[in-house]
């Protein structure tokens, strides 16, 4: 599974779990990109960003990643919490 996640900057192997979202493969990257643009609008602080990362079932963020994503339509990025 293909997800982005917080992490700090610097230290992009280490992630925060609770805030992994699912995203498509294809589009990772790019929504990626956006998300880091507006980062003050996702709670993100200044010396943390978001990164694209390739999980599996038994990593600790593939629950919270099965539950919120973000979708992109139209070059548009929206959060989807289910």
């Amino acid at each position: 599974m293909t997800i982005i996640a917080k992490t700090i900057i610097g230290q992009e192997f280490i992630y925060s779990a609770r805030s992994a979202r699912k995203v498509s493969k294809r589009n990772a990257a790019e929504i990626c990109k956006i998300v880091n643009q507006y980062k003050t609008i996702l709670g993100t602080k200044e010396n943390e960003c978001w990164h694209v990362y390739e999980i599996d079932k038994y990593s600790q963020a593939y629950d919270f990643a099965q539950y919120q994503s973000f979708v992109m339509r139209n070059g548009i990025v929206k959060a989807v919490n289910r």
